[in-house]
């Protein structure tokens, strides 16, 4: 099966955790294992077989595109961040 996954965090300095939304799953691997530019953040395309993780690599479209969207939210939060109520 292919998918696309999401590394959420890195615990510790030696794992990290790649979320597979899509089908509910994550996968922790030693950091060593991801391959050489990932980071928090980054988006892999996943081949999985029989429950088992064979193959991961980083598509680079899908995580300039997340976080072009993300930052573009965040600029339009930082915009309406005023207070609507009047300070006494």
């Amino acid at each position: 099966m292919e998918t696309t996954g999401v590394l959420d965090r890195i615990t510790d300095g030696k794992y990290g955790t790649i979320l597979a939304e899509s089908i509910g799953r994550e996968f922790v691997l030693k950091i060593e294992d991801l391959p050489d530019g990932a980071a928090e953040g980054t988006w892999f395309d996943l081949i999985i077989e029989q429950d088992e993780l064979k193959s991961l690599t980083i598509n680079y479209e899908l995580t300039k595109n997340r976080k072009a969207s993300i930052e573009s939210t965040m600029a339009r939060l930082r915009k309406r961040s005023g207070s609507k109520f009047k300070k006494k």
